[in-house]
């Protein structure tokens, strides 16, 4: 009787501590999973912060180019000679300058590109991690419970062991008690 109440308690101290572990390692999948979520959401952010300074580059650019038309258009009327030699220089200039704008508007996007491609990639990398160590915890998390049954099978058979030669005994005392 005291050897079943035994066998029942470690039964259910072992689930008790197969249920712990399971918690555990839900707690520890849900951390890793949210913070995967936040990873992607701060990319998605800094893309759409990109986009939008482009679009603002872009409508200040057309802005400029309107208001320099327009200027040209009354200098042109209004001056002749040399003021409007200097204003064509002022205006090779500031034409020269939009280019610069443009190219240097290029250039930055190209780089803002090729951070959006690098934080893709370090996401790509951190979920590819997440996976391994979601799968050695799983491992970690099996080789703990099977730790439990391979001890609680080892220490059946020493009782069944000793069971076994306390019968032995018992009978020689039997034997020997028997015969005197």
């Amino acid at each position: 009787v005291e050897d079943r109440e035994w066998r029942v308690k470690a039964t259910n101290r072992s689930r008790m501590f197969d249920r712990a572990m399971v918690g555990a390692f839900s707690a520890f999948s849900e951390g890793v999973r949210v913070s995967g979520e936040e990873r992607a959401e701060e990319a998605a952010a800094e893309d759409a912060a990109a986009e939008a300074a482009r679009i603002s580059e872009e409508a200040v650019r057309a802005d400029e180019e309107r208001k320099l038309k327009g200027a040209a258009a009354a200098w042109n009327r209004s001056s002749r000679g040399l003021q409007a030699s200097v204003f064509g220089m002022w205006h090779v200039q500031v034409r020269e300058d939009l280019r610069r704008r443009k190219t240097l508007g290029k250039v930055l996007l190209r780089m803002q590109n090729g951070l959006a491609v690098s934080v893709l990639n370090r996401w790509r990398e951190n979920v590819e991690e997440q996976g391994r160590l979601e799968e050695t915890a799983a491992r970690v998390v099996l080789r703990m419970a099977g730790g439990g049954k391979a001890r609680a099978l080892e220490q059946w058979r020493d009782n069944a062991v000793a069971e076994r030669r306390l019968r032995r005994v018992t009978g020689k005392v039997v034997e020997v008690w028997g015969r005197g």
